[in-house]
């Protein structure tokens, strides 16, 4: 669509708005999934003294909720904005994140916009700590479609740049892109870790292994063998390296606020990050071959480098593409060279993503990977634990033999009462929030005690464990919404180290691959091994999380 504004004395121009949407599908309170949607985003409201404008477009997305009955819960979109400068306008053509402001955005009625800075405890400096994105939600409690026009975010242009060190000037044409990414609030609060049940190196108070650790404080958490403290029923296999550390204050505890995706990564979601890359950095976050110079693809299906679907992966590329320029990649599940149509799998959980895939993902989203201790609160939330519990809350779980409408955004499971996958017999992950449906219960649709999707089964949850001393000093810095140029994640408190292939990321949740023990919230089977890349793996996926603003 293009957009040509009116141009006063000194006007940004806007051109291509080019929208790319998310679409998920969400659980919460027992309704159906919903599809969120971002539209007629344009550019409107240009204070070129001060060096801002007005983003602009239309959000809306099935069954949202507003709680506030016991602890505060309800979901958001956490909306991103990216940008490029034309050629012509001396822009480098390459997508980047533009900085909103933390105030002066407007919220149509009914409407809560709160912004989220690149680090949530400083004071906002637009040189230094620019908000990455914003949290769009209801402002009072209610159930049902969410739909909302003329939501504007503020943008401070200047302070973004067009090539280099060159700001964007006041008259450049430039192209966006908004985001949406559906989330959960998972409000403040006490929390267990362990069930007391029997669990593969499950959290206990020590010395009792049946009596689960309570989580009360952000402050820094004993990890030792002496009465009162947090220990773990570990095993010499397969924890390598194991060390008992004291968690530091700064370590995501789980006991703070925050936001977590209330899906895995869904085919679509990755496809979006994929094309707002460089040739280059396409080239290191996809398994087929597309570096520059290369003019012909035959493994088409590039998570996977094969020439057909493989363990239900259906993103794609075109067979001839250019020597240099950036590649288009889409969906095609189906196989028929029709892109994205509506059985072509946009929704299905994305697997085959390596450690440095999903940092590089949530390093461009602005969001943050989750620890360990924030998987068990996402899960169990506030109450007291059950024994062997899968996320759901109790110990009983259906798994599924059989989907109907496989690929499509209604894809579901055709065994009566399913409610996860796990030793998959259906050749891989399916849609996203699939077992959300119409009048279910919480254990029926598979969800957290806060409404979030597939945490257990599906695809392997990366979390950061407690296990070693250099992971702990992980103190949860959000992405700056941008990678390096060859397409890694620059974000530095998150222990990336390229050589060897070594991140701070481990497994929990269970997945495809893997019996139903590994499902359980408190098994921790992998969470303590210190993992590798791993390469691309059929049962990998990943989430984000996002502290709560202050």
């Amino acid at each position: 669509m293009k957009n040509n504004l009116s141009k006063p004395t000194r006007s940004l121009q806007s051109s291509i708005f080019v929208l790319a949407v998310f679409v998920c599908l969400f659980f919460s309170t027992g309704t159906y999934a919903n599809n969120i949607n971002v539209t007629n985003a344009t550019l409107t409201g240009q204070v070129a003294a001060s060096g801002y404008t007005m983003v602009q477009f239309d959000i809306s997305w099935e069954n949202s909720f507003r709680m506030s009955s016991g602890l505060p819960n309800w979901d958001a979109a956490w909306v991103f904005v990216k940008y490029k400068v034309s050629t012509s306008y001396g822009g480098d053509g390459l997508w980047k994140q533009a900085w909103l402001n933390n105030a002066g955005h407007t919220a149509p009625a009914g409407t809560a916009i709160t912004y989220g800075l690149r680090d949530p405890a400083s004071a906002f400096n637009a040189s230094n700590n620019p908000g990455m994105g914003a949290f769009v939600y209801r402002d009072a409690d209610g159930v049902g479609t969410f739909s909302k026009s003329g939501v504007q975010l503020r943008w401070n242009y200047a302070q973004n740049f067009k090539s280099g060190s060159t700001p964007i000037g006041d008259d450049d044409v430039i192209d966006i892109q908004v985001f949406a990414i559906e989330m959960v609030y998972v409000p403040q609060g006490s929390f267990y870790l362990g069930s007391g049940g029997t669990e593969t190196n499950a959290f206990y108070t020590f010395p009792t292994t049946t009596n689960p650790y309570l989580v009360s404080s952000e402050a820094a958490i004993a990890q030792s063998a002496s009465p009162g403290n947090l220990y773990s029923t570990y095993t010499a296999t397969p924890c390598n390296g194991f060390s008992w550390s004291a968690i530091p204050a700064a370590f995501p505890k789980g006991f703070a606020a925050f936001y977590c995706m209330k899906y895995e990564i869904s085919q679509q979601g990755y496809v979006d990050f994929l094309n707002s890359l460089s040739r280059t950095q396409q080239a290191a976050r996809v398994g087929t071959s597309v570096s520059s110079g290369i003019t012909t693809i035959s493994n088409r299906y590039v998570m996977t480098n094969t020439v057909g679907v493989n363990q239900r992966n259906a993103i794609k590329c075109n067979t001839t593409i250019s020597s240099s320029d950036t590649i288009t990649f889409y969906c095609d599940f189906n196989n028929n060279n029709v892109r994205n149509e509506a059985n072509d799998g946009q929704n299905i959980a994305c697997n085959y993503i390596t450690n440095y895939d999903y940092l590089a993902y949530m390093d461009w989203t602005g969001l943050r990977p989750m620890t360990e201790l924030e998987y068990e609160k996402a899960c169990r939330g506030t109450l007291n634990p059950v024994a062997n519990e899968f996320i759901w809350g109790s110990a009983s779980i259906i798994n599924t033999n059989g989907l109907s409408n496989g690929g499509a955004n209604n894809e579901v499971s055709s065994t009566a009462l399913a409610n996860s996958n796990y030793l998959s017999t259906i050749g891989g992950p399916m849609r996203v929030g699939s077992f959300a449906q119409a009048a279910t219960t919480r254990e029926l649709a598979g969800a957290t005690y806060w409404g979030i999707m597939d945490m257990g089964g599906n695809l392997w949850e990366r979390v950061v464990p407690v296990s070693w001393s250099g992971v702990l000093q992980y103190n949860g810095t959000h992405g700056d919404g941008l990678i390096d140029g060859v397409g890694n994640p620059n974000a530095a408190t998150w222990l990336y180290t390229p050589t060897p292939s070594y991140t701070m990321l481990s497994f929990r949740g269970g997945g495809i691959a893997y019996d139903n023990q590994y499902l359980r919230v408190s098994d921790r089977y992998w969470a303590c091994a210190y993992s590798c890349d791993y390469g691309r793996s059929n049962w990998n996926g990943g989430r984000g999380v996002r502290t709560a603003p202050l």
